[in-house]
């Protein structure tokens, strides 16, 4: 075939149209896989809460704490999110990071919300591992057994870009 004056033919590369379906696969194994790891811990507290339906909204990390907010699980996608690993969280306050810019007012609104076990979503300033300051929504979901309550809070966090 020849070619016209001024036309120009790229050879179509299996990766353009790959890519975008590779990607999808891909974000829906680390959501499989963080259900599977949730699902376990349903299973072991009696959580009456439809995971694989919160699960459909959108996040960067998933964050596990106790009924006292303490960490008891972090998604894959909370260390590419702030820079610590799973092993220096657990057992902290989410508190950790936060910081000088974290304003009074949403660390209110947090406690407020959190010892009236209600539902919410709050936008927040952290703070990465390397200091670095970031923009947070974070959509919190109290988690209640059928037989002892209140057990643990599940956070969805995404990082709002400016």
């Amino acid at each position: 075939m020849e070619l016209r004056s001024g036309e120009v033919r790229c050879p179509l590369k299996s990766w353009d149209i790959y890519s975008s379906y590779f990607f999808e696969i891909t974000q829906q194994g680390k959501i499989n896989q963080d259900l599977e790891i949730l699902k376990t811990y349903q299973r072991q507290f009696g959580w009456s809460i439809d995971l694989q339906h919160l699960l459909t909204n959108p996040y960067d990390a998933i964050v596990l704490t106790d009924n006292s907010v303490n960490i008891k699980w972090v998604s894959s996608g909370f260390t590419q999110m702030t820079g610590y690993n799973k092993c220096e969280v657990l057992d902290q306050s989410p508190k950790m990071f936060q910081g000088r810019r974290t304003s009074l007012e949403s660390r209110s609104r947090f406690r407020k919300k959190l010892n009236g076990h209600q539902a919410f979503v709050e936008e927040v300033i952290n703070y990465r591992k390397n200091g670095e300051e970031y923009y947070c929504r974070v959509e919190i979901h109290p988690l209640f057994a059928d037989a002892s309550g209140l057990t643990h809070y599940i956070a969805l966090e995404n990082e709002v870009k400016c």
